[in-house]
């Protein structure tokens, strides 16, 4: 799990986002349920600022993939290309896959490589294995009819 300085001025800038709302909530709500508010504005703010954020600033999420090659857990990946289409290589087995940080592929994907797709929470590194689409088939014509013979 990858967690730097930016991933943690966003979490302390959530926070305390998320406890200030909780604290004006506070009056409003049932004595049970006070003691949560400023947890759960926090989450809250967490989650609706991180993803503008990642994907605004193009940063890579917080936790890397399984590689799909050798089925292990990486501390770290060699990228060779830029968001959103980056191609990671395993330092392990050396296998190389493909990570679409916008979520889908566009047309131009090559599926030479096993392609992943980036899912919400962007920072958490959720990720979704992607397969081929079919080729689109050729619109159904009916048989043309047969003349007689006489």
């Amino acid at each position: 799990m990858r967690y730097s300085l930016i991933d943690m001025l966003i979490l302390i800038f959530s926070i305390a986002i998320g406890a200030f709302l909780g604290h004006l909530v506070e009056p409003f709500l049932p004595a049970e349920v006070r003691p949560a508010a400023k947890v759960v504005g926090a989450v809250a703010v967490y989650l609706a600022v991180v993803y503008p954020i990642y994907r605004g600033f193009k940063f890579f999420p917080m936790i890397l993939p399984r590689c799909p090659c050798c089925n292990k857990f990486q501390q770290g990946f060699h990228f060779t290309h830029a968001w959103p289409r980056v191609t990671y290589r395993c330092p392990t087995c050396n296998g190389e896959f493909v990570i679409w940080h916008t979520g889908k592929p566009t047309a131009d994907e090559r599926w030479d490589k096993p392609v992943l797709a980036l899912k919400w929470p962007y920072a958490f590194g959720r990720y979704k294995r992607l397969k081929k689409p079919e080729p689109a088939s050729p619109p159904y014509s009916e048989p043309a009819a047969r003349s007689p013979q006489g």
